[in-house]
C-alpha cells in the first residue's frame, strides 16, 4: 500500500508541461507519482532507501534568499528564470557556459544538438560584475560548456575573473586540449585555475557507452601531466545504472590517492543528447550512489550528508582532513553534525569565509588542546600545526583559506541532476547551482537543461 509524503510539481516528459505530482513511499522506495492530463500517469524511482531519505530531511537548514530578483513577477516554470520571486535560494555556485563548442560527442551528453553559441568576455565581465552587486563577494566560480577552453578568447575569462576577485575558478573540461596545449596548461597553474576533470570510471567499456570512444588511458595521462605540473585539478564523474555503477568506490579510492582536489559523482540524467541514446532506466538515485562510496576504503557510511541550504534530494557532501598519506578524518567526525551544518549551508565550499572559517579553526584548536600524548595524537597534531602555520598572523580571505586548504581538505560530491522525468518543482526552487546569463540573469542549473532539452534557446528562459 502506497503512502503519501507530499504534493508537488513535475514535468510530463511527452508534452513538456507541468503536471501535478506527488511524493510516495511503495514497496520500500519513494517513488514521484505524475499525472499528466494528456499522456496519463507515471512513477519515477526518487530512493531505494526510504530510511536515508528521511533522514536526509533532518539536514535542511533555511536557506538564504536572494537579494536580486531579475524576473519580477512568476509566469511559470521555468520560462519565469530567473531568479524569479518564487525562488528561495541565494547563487552558492555560479556557472558560466562560455561556448557550446566541443571536440567530443559524448552520447551522454545533456545538452542537445544545437547551432554554437559563445559568450563574449564584454558580455562576462557585464554578468560578473552584476552577480557580485548581487552577492557581495565572488568567492566560487564554474566556467563550462561546451568545453570552455575551445573559446577562441579563453585566457580573457580567466583574467576577468581574478580581477573581479574570483577566489576560486574552476574549468569544466574532458582535458583534451589541455593534453596537448602546455601553454594552456601553463596559464593554469600561473593562475591556480582548477581543472574539473570528466573522469567517469577506470574501465575502457565504460567511457565507449558514456563518451562514445575509449579515453581511459588517455584520462590516466592527462592525470599523471597535471601531477606532474602541478596543475590543480579534481574528479568529475558521470554514473549509470548498469554502466558503471560498480566502478563507484574503485573510483572514490583513485581519488584518495590521487592529488586531486574534490571528486564530484553526477547520476546520468536523461535529457539533451542522452535522451536521445538512453532510457530513462539509466539514472542512478544519489543514495544509490552513496551507498557505493560507502563501500570504499575511505569512506565511512554516515559521512556523507545532504548540503543543507539545498533541497535534500538534490546533493550530498563530505569533506576530510588529510592526517597522513592514505589517511583521512571526515569534517563531520571532527566538527560534529551540528558545527557541520553551520559550516556548509548557504555554500559550496566550507571554510571560504570567516564565520565557517573561525568554526573550524576554533575546533582544531580546541581538538589540539585535547589530543593525548599517543603516537597517533602527535601526528594529528603535526598536521594541525602545519595547518595552522600556513594562516599565522594572516588576516582572513578566501584566496588564503583555499590554498590552506589545497595541500589538507578533500571533499567528496554526490549532484544529482534531474532530467524531464525526474524534476521536482521543490527542488527547483531551491537550487544553489546557477547558471550565469549575458545580461546578468541567473537561471538554476535544471531549468535551463529543461528549457534547452523542450528546443527553447537560453534567450527565451
Amino acid at each position: 500500500m502506497a503512502r503519501f509524503y507530499a504534493l508537488t510539481t513535475g514535468w510530463c516528459p511527452e508534452c513538456r508541461e507541468l503536471i501535478p505530482a506527488g511524493l510516495t513511499e511503495e514497496d520500500g522506495c519513494i517513488l514521484l507519482d505524475k499525472m499528466c492530463p494528456v499522456h496519463g500517469s507515471e512513477k519515477v524511482l526518487i530512493s531505494r532507501d526510504v530510511r536515508r531519505y528521511k533522514a536526509y530531511f533532518n539536514h535542511i537548514r533555511p536557506g538564504v534568499r536572494p537579494k536580486y530578483r531579475f524576473t519580477s513577477d512568476f509566469k511559470g516554470c521555468p520560462d519565469s528564470c530567473g531568479l524569479c520571486p518564487q525562488h528561495r535560494q541565494h547563487t552558492c555556485l555560479p556557472i558560466a557556459e562560455i561556448t557550446s563548442r566541443c571536440d567530443l560527442a559524448c552520447p551522454v551528453c545533456l545538452k542537445p544538438r544545437e547551432a554554437v553559441f559563445e559568450m563574449s568576455p564584454e558580455e562576462f565581465r557585464e554578468s560578473l560584475l552584476k552577480l557580485r552587486s548581487y552577492e557581495e563577494s565572488l568567492i566560487l566560480l564554474n566556467l563550462s560548456g561546451g568545453e570552455p577552453t575551445l573559446h577562441p578568447r579563453f585566457s580573457e575569462f580567466i583574467d576577468i575573473s581574478a580581477e573581479l576577485g574570483v577566489a576560486q575558478l574552476t574549468v569544466s573540461t574532458n582535458g583534451l586540449r589541455l593534453l596537448k596545449d602546455k601553454a594552456l596548461r601553463d596559464l593554469f597553474i600561473k593562475n591556480r585555475v582548477v581543472a574539473a576533470l570528466q573522469f567517469d570510471g577506470l574501465t575502457e567499456a565504460t567511457y565507449e557507452t558514456l563518451r562514445g570512444r575509449n579515453l581511459l588511458q588517455t584520462k590516466k595521462e592527462i592525470i599523471r601531466i597535471f601531477e606532474q605540473e602541478d596543475l590543480p585539478y579534481s574528479l568529475v564523474t558521470v554514473a549509470a545504472r548498469g554502466v558503471s555503477e560498480r566502478e563507484i568506490p574503485q573510483v572514490a579510492d583513485y581519488f584518495f590517492k590521487s592529488k586531486a582536489l574534490s571528486l564530484m559523482i553526477q547520476p546520468a540524467a536523461v535529457s539533451g543528447r542522452a535522451q536521445d541514446n538512453f532510457s530513462p532506466d539509466l539514472r542512478l538515485t544519489i543514495d544509490e550512489v552513496v551507498n557505493n562510496l560507502e563501500t570504499s576504503k575511505f569512506i565511512k557510511p554516515g559521512d556523507l550528508a545532504p548540503i543543507a541550504c539545498s533541497h535534500p534530494g538534490c546533493a550530498a557532501s563530505a569533506y576530510y582532513f588529510k592526517v597522513r598519506d592514505g589517511e583521512f578524518l571526515s569534517l563531520m567526525e571532527f566538527l560534529g553534525l551540528e558545527e557541520y551544518l553551520r559550516v556548509t549551508a548557504n555554500r559550496s565550499f566550507p571554510g571560504l569565509e570567516p564565520e565557517g572559517h573561525q568554526i573550524i579553526l576554533d575546533k582544531i584548536y580546541d581538538r589540539w588542546s585535547a589530543l593525548s600524548p599517543s603516537q597517533e595524537d602527535k601526528v594529528l597534531m603535526s598536521r594541525i600545526r602545519s595547518f595552522l602555520k600556513r594562516l599565522e598572523g594572516q588576516d582572513f580571505s578566501p584566496n588564503r583559506a583555499f590554498e590552506a586548504g589545497r595541500e589538507s581538505v578533500k571533499s567528496v560530491f554526490v549532484h544529482g541532476l534531474m532530467d524531464p522525468y525526474s524534476f521536482d518543482l521543490a527542488r527547483l526552487v531551491k537550487c544553489c547551482n546557477h547558471y550565469l546569463q549575458a545580461g546578468g540573469r541567473l537561471v538554476p542549473m535544471c531549468a535551463q537543461n529543461l528549457s534547452l532539452s523542450a528546443g527553447k534557446s537560453s534567450e527565451t528562459l
